[in-house]
């Protein structure tokens, strides 16, 4: 008897290559592949993912669902920290990561895993052998939709209201004690111009998309940056 998990993976158009490593990770045998499908998500290692899913899926069967370990089987709720982030982060490009503060980065990387944790929970609702194993799965999918909307409203403060403002100033202190008089001129005729321009883009952007929030984030570090620059200027 096939495990419906797999099935429902294999039959999909387009396969998530991180659902597919969790159920080979809770169903798989062979240490060895999982260890090379764990490092990798090319086209390479996704045949390798789909020929052993396929593979157990011929010859792996569920316990009785009669039998109490075959609920806990049947269960099966992966640690966060087990999930591999997947490389294309979630709304987010790479360059703007890299700008973010650490706490911002983790809570990225945390919706990354709870998403994926929440489909491949989801995965499992439509397939448990027993109402009180799909209320649980049910339940811990939700708990993780949750959190990931919770983790938005953090991301989204962060980058509407500027509520780290002490970590970008600290950021800019540092750029600006680092130029010369001659570079600190240049900066103090500049950076009035372009948060000018900034501020005009902003009325002309739709609040939450990528792009106005990367515009409102320069805008807030230009700021700082000129009231420091015109504050060391004022002691040269």
């Amino acid at each position: 008897m096939a495990i419906a998990t797999i099935t429902q993976w294999l039959a999909a158009p387009v396969k998530n290559y991180t659902i597919g490593l969790a159920l080979y990770n809770q169903h798989g045998d062979n240490p060895l592949l999982k260890t090379v499908l764990q490092h990798g998500d090319s086209e390479y290692h996704l045949n390798r993912l789909t020929e052993a899913l396929e593979q157990l899926n011929h010859k792996l069967q569920p316990e009785p669902v009669e039998q109490p370990e075959a609920r806990a089987a049947a269960v099966f709720i992966p640690a966060l920290e087990t999930i591999p982030v997947p490389p294309q982060r979630h709304a987010l490009a790479d360059s703007e990561f890299s700008r973010s503060p650490e706490p911002i980065k983790q809570l990225y990387t945390q919706n990354s895993r709870l998403k994926t944790r929440a489909d491949f929970l989801y995965l499992q609702v439509r397939s448990a052998p027993t109402p009180a194993a799909r209320l649980e799965l049910a339940l811990a999918q939700l708990d993780d939709r949750s959190q990931i909307n919770e983790n938005w409203k953090e991301i989204k403060e962060y980058h509407v209201t500027g509520k780290i403002k002490d970590d970008i100033k600290e950021e800019q202190e540092k750029q600006v004690s680092d130029l010369s008089v001659t570079e600190l001129i240049a900066l103090n005729k500049n950076l009035p111009t372009y948060i000018t321009k900034d501020k005009k883009k902003l009325t002309a952007l739709k609040s939450g998309t990528t792009k106005y929030d990367k515009t409102f984030m320069r805008l807030q570090e230009n700021t700082i940056k000129l009231k420091l620059v015109k504050e060391r200027l004022a002691h040269v």
